[in-house]
């Protein structure tokens, strides 16, 4: 598709089904869109904001989250292998069984997220901010966790695999 809808105002907006591959959403406010199985792949999203922006079954192959406000979206189930996600907002967000495997989240902040059953399997967390996100029974096997913040005040920590404080 390749749409050039940089700072487009879309809050709201229905686009379920949508195909917008390739296109350039740079500063986009999304802020409470339904993208439910919209096609993102090869998207840049860079910046927007996506506050409560529901996000299931998207596809988000090669999708530029790079510090964008994902706060309170809805990412459930979601596999975001090979999508960029450093120093974004994901607190208060539903990530429930999401993919997050071999990841950068360097910086990111999942406070009061549910990342429970997530995947973070080799992902690289330093930085990341996890104050009263339910790790339950998430995978951070063979992630790097030096210097991420607040693991000790997520909850559900001993079930989540890992972690060791």
């Amino acid at each position: 598709m390749d749409a050039n809808l940089v700072e487009t105002v879309l809050t709201g907006a229905d686009l379920s089904n949508a195909n917008l591959k390739g296109a350039d959403l740079d500063g986009a406010i999304l802020k409470n869109a339904k993208l439910k199985n919209a096609t993102l792949e090869d998207a840049n999203l860079l910046y927007d904001d996506m506050r409560g922006v529901d996000l299931r079954g998207a596809n988000l192959k090669n999708v530029d989250l790079n510090n964008t406000n994902l706060k309170g979206a809805n990412l459930s189930g979601v596999d975001l292998r090979q999508t960029i996600l450093y120093s974004s907002n994901l607190s208060k967000a539903d990530m429930f069984k999401a993919n997050l495997a071999g990841l950068n989240l360097v910086n990111v902040d999942f406070r009061h997220a549910n990342l429970s059953g997530a995947i973070f399997f080799g992902a690289d967390l330093s930085g990341a901010d996890f104050e009263g996100a339910d790790v339950y029974m998430a995978d951070f096997t063979e992630s790097n966790l030096q210097n991420i913040d607040n693991i000790d005040l997520a909850r559900n920590v001993d079930t989540a695999k890992g972690i060791n404080l």
